[in-house]
């Protein structure tokens, strides 16, 4: 794949992943049908282990996951979900997100990328037309788009994508004068 293009992240245990080249980024159509070609996108999902498993090692398992990602894909953005700090998870599942995020926040730092958070109910505003979307709706809206996401992880990852696209347009855009 080419280099340019924007990576989003749904980080956690099994973290779902999104890849948009920058041939798909100028392609990408004004309401985000996903219908691009396997060359201009990719996307899945990665175990990294056991809900018991140490923070220690997950956070290896992560980085073993994300560093080849980040050096095949060479993306210009990497976009993650933000942690919700009032979580179903606990102060555990928390622990695990921020320093999951931070190691990703590290990684691209190292690699000279930009790095965004997406805020959970502007994403899924923006994908899906509701803030509160469920994690079926999502995954609902990226079989009506065109994407066959194998996990919910992934079909969350789309969503991410789909919001940073969004917002790198909107940053790449011309100015026009007024």
């Amino acid at each position: 794949m080419q280099s340019g293009g924007i990576l989003a992240l749904d980080v956690a245990r099994r973290t779902g992943w999104a890849y948009v080249t920058q041939a798909g980024i100028k392609r990408w159509p004004e309401h985000s049908t996903l219908g691009l070609p396997l060359s201009e996108m990719a996307y899945g999902a990665r175990e990294l282990g056991p809900a018991a498993m140490e923070h220690g090692q997950l956070y290896q398992r992560f980085r073993s996951f994300l560093a080849p990602k980040l050096t095949d894909l060479e993306p210009a953005l990497l976009i993650v979900e933000a942690p919700i700090v009032a979580n179903t998870g606990g102060r555990e599942q928390l622990r695990r997100s921020i320093g999951l995020i931070s190691m990703a926040d590290e990684m691209a730092a190292a690699r000279g990328l930009l790095i965004r958070e997406a805020a959970i109910a502007s994403w899924k505003k923006q994908f899906v037309g509701s803030g509160r979307a469920s994690k079926e709706d999502v995954f609902d809206q990226c079989t009506r788009q065109g994407a066959e996401p194998q996990t919910q992880d992934a079909a969350d990852a789309i969503g991410i994508l789909s919001f940073g696209v969004s917002i790198w347009q909107a940053w790449t855009e011309p100015r026009r004068a007024a």
